[in-house]
């Protein structure tokens, strides 16, 4: 039902210019372009050779707010959840500025562990520099706070067709941890549709992770 719903804004003559969170750990604190939907895909290789297929269907809905429901085709049963809904709100949104409030819920399928997460996500131009900052409280079982996860993603000039990034991102849970060093970048290679490539680096485990994939904004209805 949630798919059907979200391809039900049709063609391709509207689309905007794809606004993906993929590759990197933060998120965007723009929204995707008013009265479209869009698709995030990728795969990635982790440790020991462990593949995931993630993914992330987006739409925008009215009053400022983009639906969204994400997963790992290869999550089932993992670690992982394999299925989280969740939403956007945007605050504000200028050339310079978008700030989001983000909230989302993992949907169990098996044996997985509920959680859910309340972030602030900023996305800034100072300069001539790109800046991303998350900062927010995962939710676990029980319920309660189980960790206070933050992320700061630098991407220098130029911005255009091509863009990269460095990213850092942390979470607080009794102490810091979680340290992760992620570097990527992006290719336009049409209106609507973006290329994309990332490795990160686990400092924790001491481990590599890479993933490709790409974005595609569906549009509206005409």
């Amino acid at each position: 039902m949630w798919i059907a719903w979200l391809f039900a804004f049709g063609g391709v003559a509207h689309a905007d210019q794809p606004n993906p969170d993929r590759p990197s750990v933060s998120r965007s604190g723009y929204l995707i372009g008013a009265g479209t939907a869009e698709l995030e895909l990728g795969v990635g290789v982790g440790s020991g050779g462990a593949l995931s297929v993630p993914f992330t269907l987006k739409a925008a809905a009215p009053q400022r707010l983009e639906l969204r429901i994400s997963g790992d085709a290869f999550g089932v049963g993992a670690s992982a959840p394999a299925l989280v809904v969740g939403s956007k709100l945007g605050l504000v949104d200028t050339d310079d500025v978008g700030i989001a409030l983000y909230l989302d819920s993992a949907l169990p399928l098996g044996v997985e562990v509920w959680s859910a997460n309340a972030h602030g996500l900023g996305t800034f131009t100072v300069g001539p520099m790109g800046v991303q900052v998350n900062a927010g409280v995962t939710f676990g079982p029980g319920p309660g706070v189980v960790g206070a996860p933050f992320a700061i993603a630098l991407s220098p000039p130029p911005a255009g067709v091509v863009s990269t990034f460095l990213e850092y991102a942390a979470v607080l849970s009794g102490g810091l941890g979680g340290h992760t060093l992620t570097a990527g970048g992006s290719f336009l290679a049409r209106d609507n549709v973006m290329f994309d490539a990332g490795i990160s680096y686990f400092a924790d485990s001491r481990t590599l992770a890479g993933t490709v994939g790409g974005t595609v904004n569906f549009g509206g209805r005409g």
